[in-house]
């Protein structure tokens, strides 16, 4: 029996972190950052299975993540499959990747049915690729941080801690005046938690400063052993090539240690998904929402 689903809290990051880590899986969403912060827009609750941690989400497009962890994951699809067949609904698996569908496939075959979701899809990096922007293909980035070296030779990069999350606030306030967006919208309701609670939730980030002020910070965690994923980046619009040059710094000072940067989906958004692909991804990584027993 699969035991009742609970909020995530700050006190579950260990066993959380350690199944998830036995999964090693690329997606952002498997990361106890992601969970932590979006469980009020997705209503997302956890459980523990024996050694696998399930996500369930309880909006409009309920259903499971894919378990993370190890042992008999047939045992706990047929524990779910007869919760859904009680229910006279189908199982739903969320955000599957080509791996997990191929498990699926073998346990359920032709009585699924898979929609990709494009807009849910990760932009995934070699971490030496944004350090060092090498090549024909990234000669505009480094043109864009030429540029930005020129005309703000006073500026500064710096570790993110405790002391100066209040500053990356104060940048994230400055950036919604700029965007015509307002302090009470969800993300940056959930940039706040997470500054509020960066030392506990183990992130890492960086900050640049312009004649001492704060213009641009970039902060995410561990994914799994060789991926790091990027949950917030902000930079002032009145410094051109500052994005580029927080990627950078950030990638290159802080990151050197993982292979692959995962820096999320684009939400659908053209501007955006021209951003990521600007940045020579090499690997986009496609998700499908599957509804097994359909």
């Amino acid at each position: 029996m699969i035991p009742p689903f609970k909020r995530v809290r700050l006190q579950d990051r260990g066993w959380v972190t350690d199944l998830l880590s036995k999964s090693q899986f690329m997606g952002c969403e498997y990361s106890f950052g992601s969970l932590f912060l979006w469980q009020d827009a997705y209503r997302f609750k956890i459980a523990r299975y024996k050694d696998f941690l399930l996500v369930r989400s309880e909006n409009e497009e309920s259903g499971y993540g894919y378990p993370a962890g190890q042992g008999d994951v047939k045992e706990l699809f047929n524990l779910l499959m007869n919760e859904a067949k009680q229910n006279k609904t189908p199982l739903r698996i969320l955000g599957v990747t080509g791996r997990q569908v191929k498990e699926l496939y073998q346990l359920y075959g032709r009585s699924m049915d898979a929609q990709l979701v494009p807009e849910s899809y990760d932009y995934i990096y070699n971490q030496a690729d944004l350090a060092q922007l090498p090549g024909r293909k990234f000669h505009q980035k480094r043109n864009h941080i030429s540029h930005f070296l020129r005309q703000f030779p006073d500026w500064s990069y710096e570790e993110i801690t405790p002391r100066n999350t209040q500053d990356c606030y104060r940048v994230t306030q400055i950036w919604c005046e700029q965007n015509n967006c307002i302090a009470s919208d969800g993300d940056v309701c959930v940039l706040q938690t997470a500054l509020a609670h960066y030392q506990a939730l183990r992130f890492s980030g960086g900050l640049i400063r312009i004649n001492g002020q704060a213009a641009a910070f970039c902060m995410g965690e561990q994914l799994n052993d060789n991926t790091f994923v990027i949950h917030f980046e902000k930079a002032l619009n009145e410094y051109n090539g500052l994005y580029a040059m927080i990627n950078r710094e950030f990638t290159m000072r802080a990151l050197s240690e993982y292979q692959y940067i995962n820096r999320e989906e684009d939400l659908g958004l053209p501007g955006l998904r021209k951003a990521k692909l600007s940045y020579h991804p090499v690997m986009v990584l496609q998700k499908a929402n599957i509804n097994i027993g359909v």
